[in-house]
């Protein structure tokens, strides 16, 4: 079952990984952890913006391994749109991003319908 609606607070490491910790409707304010590696795109480690291979934790303790996307809102400065992948490509996760800090982005996100 997707979560409705989660939150999820990554701290960007210096090597432009993330390290995330989220809770969504599902988990009933349970915090878990999501890791995500950036791949080496060519792009500078100073943005966001890129493909990360990731793996999540459930409720049950299983990890989920997939991808995520980070792009550019087009309208805002500082915001991002995330779109997280099962490892069968389906769109599993969208969310809006907002970076708080050099060091720190908030992401509102929804299961995907």
């Amino acid at each position: 079952m997707n979560p409705r609606l989660g939150v999820c607070l990554y701290t960007i490491k210096l090597d432009g990984c993330l390290n995330g910790l989220f809770t969504n409707e599902d988990t009933q304010g349970e915090i878990f952890n999501e890791i995500c590696k950036r791949r080496l795109d060519g792009l500078p480690q100073d943005t966001l913006i890129g493909i990360y291979d990731t793996v999540y934790f459930d409720v049950d303790g299983d990890s989920h391994p997939g991808e995520l996307t980070i792009e550019a809102h087009q309208s805002f400065q500082n915001v991002f749109q995330f779109q997280w992948r099962n490892r069968d490509g389906n769109n599993v996760f969208a969310g809006v991003g907002y970076l708080m800090s050099p060091r720190q982005v908030v992401v509102r996100y929804e299961g995907a319908t």
